[in-house]
């Protein structure tokens, strides 16, 4: 299985641009023929969005922006991004800071972070909810990966 890491800086709720950044850097790991690409944390909305986290809008548009990217993907690759989700339940923080494991044209899985940072200038738990501990572990190309740095 070839891995490609791509280490990019996105611009904070920006998201058309990150989306674009994205699809340039898989479409660079499918000219390599990487099985998998990976990208940081947050990749879709930016590091970190603190106060933004308040308008409802922009994190909506960044879910809108999702779907398009996931529509705009190639199939013959799998993605690992960052992005803010919703937390459906009714308790805790409205978001969590989530991977998304696109893979092959299969429907989106999600995995939420657990370890939120709180200290210092650092404060994801004022609006990001810790993920559960769930199963990790996917498949691709008939090699098992667990991502357990979520």
């Amino acid at each position: 299985m070839r891995i490609a890491v791509a280490q990019i800086n996105p611009v904070l709720a920006d998201f058309q641009f990150n989306k674009e950044k994205i699809l340039d850097f898989v479409s660079q790991a499918v000219q390599r023929k990487c099985d998998l690409v990976v990208f940081p944390e947050c990749t879709l909305f930016g590091y970190h969005p603190f106060d933004l986290l308040e308008r409802e809008k922009l994190v909506a548009k960044q879910e809108a922006e999702f779907k398009d990217l996931i529509k705009k993907l190639p199939k013959d690759i799998g993605v690992i991004m960052g992005l803010i989700t919703r937390n459906p339940a009714k308790k805790g923080r409205p978001y969590f800071n989530s991977a998304a494991l696109i893979a092959k044209g299969e429907k989106p899985r999600f995995f939420h972070k657990q370890l939120l940072p709180t200290g210092d200038v650092f404060d994801e738990a004022r609006f990001i909810e810790s993920g559960d501990v769930v199963e990790k572990l996917f498949q691709m190309e008939r090699e098992e990966v667990l991502p357990d740095h979520l």
